[in-house]
């Protein structure tokens, strides 16, 4: 089912009309993370992905829609987001499939190399479907642009979490991550 999930998520992708193709990939000491995200006309963001846990086996699949825009001054330059995310979770023999509401943020002071970022999203309990309870993930990122808005490099933290109705639950990831993000 990942597999068809995955599939029918790359062709989505290449059936819908381009423009600023991200990709963002991610380890930390027990995980790998990659996105792939693109502009909807001017003021939207979808993106898929996922998140794999080596020490646990288990997995996340995502796809989110956010409505995107700029915040700009002479001081700095500032990128938020706020939407949904759609979730698969694995943990054990138990899946989540949920709707998480949330959003992201990235400033850049001074207009300069240096940025931060954080984000953050949460499925309640009565947003979610088969075995899952809850679902919460967080991160905060310092950046550095290696070429303006085309290359990032990156560390940062990533917790998430995920609940199941049985009682089991655990964080898919809860580590320091470093990562780069790629824009073309």
């Amino acid at each position: 089912m990942r597999l068809r999930f995955a599939l029918a998520c790359f062709l989505v992708a290449l059936s819908l009309p381009a423009s600023a193709h991200t990709v963002d990939i991610n380890v930390g000491s027990d995980t790998v993370e990659a996105y792939y995200s693109n502009i909807l006309g001017t003021s939207a963001e979808w993106s898929v992905g996922g998140l794999y846990n080596r020490d646990l086996h288990d997995d996340l699949i995502a796809g989110s829609l956010l409505a995107v825009g700029e915040l700009g001054s002479d001081k700095l330059r500032s990128e938020i987001g706020v939407g949904g995310k759609l979730y698969y979770a694995t943990l054990g023999n138990d899946d989540l499939v949920g709707v998480g509401l949330g959003g992201q943020w990235r400033v850049y002071p001074g207009k300069g190399p240096l940025g931060f970022s954080v984000y953050g999203f949460y499925v309640p309990e009565v947003l979610t479907a088969k075995d899952g309870k809850n679902l919460w993930e967080a991160g905060a990122r310092v950046e550095f642009e290696i070429i303006e808005r085309t290359a990032n490099v990156y560390l940062g933290y990533r917790k998430v979490r995920v609940e199941m109705d049985s009682g089991q639950h655990d964080d898919l990831s809860s580590s320091v991550m470093v990562g780069m993000r790629f824009t073309f």
